[in-house]
Parts: C-alpha cells; structure tokens; sequence
C-alpha cells in the first residue's frame, strides 16, 4: 500500500494537483487516495460493474471521504474502459491514468 501512495504521491508532485486524472480500477482506492491524501483537483474514476452495489459503494466513499473538496472535481463514470469515449468523459484531457494491479484466477 505504501508503495502505491508513493507512486501516487510522485507522479501529482511532478504533473501537479490540477492535472486530470483517470481512475480505471473497479472499487479502487486510487482515486481517493489522490484526492484525499494528496490534493488531486480533478479525478475521474470507472466503475464497471452492472448492478448498482459498486456504484452506490463508490459513491458512498465519495461522500465518506468527504470528496469532492472545496473546488474540486470528484467524479465517479459508470462504464467499461473499452467503451470509454471523449464524449463520456466530457472531452478532458486526460494526464494520469490511476490503476491498480489486477490479478484474476481462472477456476476450472
């Protein structure tokens, strides 16, 4: 975890708090840990799911955070990343991508 925020840390430092960011890990702490820990101005994270339990859960950690700060932009998308287009994301320049590793086991 601690390598994470680092990561996190480090690439805000050098790109800065105002730099949009893209969150695209379901459930991900990315996004938070961005905005709460370290200031990040505009985060956009992606929620995959179908059914509406991860969503509510991202957004009820939204609010729980207390996010979106004061003059902020905290935002939560409901889409998948291959469908992901300009339009949805309101034609942001997008600076950072936020991830965080995957590992899926296949049982037979």
């Amino acid at each position: 975890m601690e390598t994470l925020r680092e990561g996190i840390k480090f690439t805000f430092s050098k790109k800065g708090i105002h730099a949009h960011s893209l969150n695209v890990s379901d459930l991900s702490l990315c996004a938070m840990i961005a905005a709460k820990e370290f200031g990040a101005a505009n985060v956009t994270s992606l929620e995959s799911s179908t059914n509406s339990v991860p969503m509510l859960s991202a957004l009820a950690a939204q609010l729980g955070n207390s996010l979106s700060l004061q003059g902020n932009n905290f935002q939560v998308v409901n889409t998948y990343v291959e469908h992901l287009t300009r339009d949805i994301l309101y034609n942001m320049n997008i600076e950072i991508v936020l991830a965080e590793p995957y590992f899926e086991i296949l049982v037979g």
